[in-house]
């Protein structure tokens, strides 16, 4: 019977193997040069916003994370503004335009399936565009979103 002994070809650090060819402070240096290229490019998309992470002008900020927004800006539309009108927000609701993204912040007189979230400092009296607002959302398109799926979401608007 013939004894198989390793020779060192067949593993990946054996003999043959071309890293093996390197000594040992190059192998090192190879090692810290590839790690420090990844570290690299993770900060470089970190630092560099991706599409789901789109930011405004001023002070406004956009995360989208699992099919939810964060937005921190200021209003540029206000939909719930009736003092022009004086009519009463329909059954569809209003919305407020943050960030590029129409949020749903009223039901209306729709009867919703579950508990909506909170809306604070909305006052439907005065247009309140160029309010800054916080909002956490469930998205509901490329650009929408709405606060009225469940009550973790919210709308905090301040003058």
């Amino acid at each position: 019977m013939a004894e198989t002994g390793n020779t060192g070809a067949d593993t990946p650090y054996g003999a043959g193997s071309p890293w093996r060819r390197f000594t040992a402070r190059r192998r090192w240096v190879v090692a810290m040069a590839t790690i420090a290229a990844v570290i690299a490019g993770s900060l470089a998309f970190w630092f560099v916003r991706g599409p789901g992470q789109a930011a405004a002008s001023g002070r406004g900020t956009t995360t989208v994370r699992h099919g939810e927004v964060w937005l921190h800006g200021t209003i540029t539309r206000d939909g719930c503004d009736q003092s022009e009108t004086s009519l009463p927000i329909g059954d569809v609701g209003c919305s407020i335009t943050v960030n590029g993204y129409d949020v749903s912040v009223v039901p209306g007189n729709a009867m919703l399936p579950g508990t909506p979230g909170t809306v604070t400092g909305l006052d439907a009296s005065t247009d309140q565009a160029g309010s800054y607002t916080r909002v956490f959302a469930q998205l509901t398109g490329p650009h929408s979103a709405t606060i009225l799926t469940a009550p973790k979401y919210y709308a905090r608007i301040s003058g």
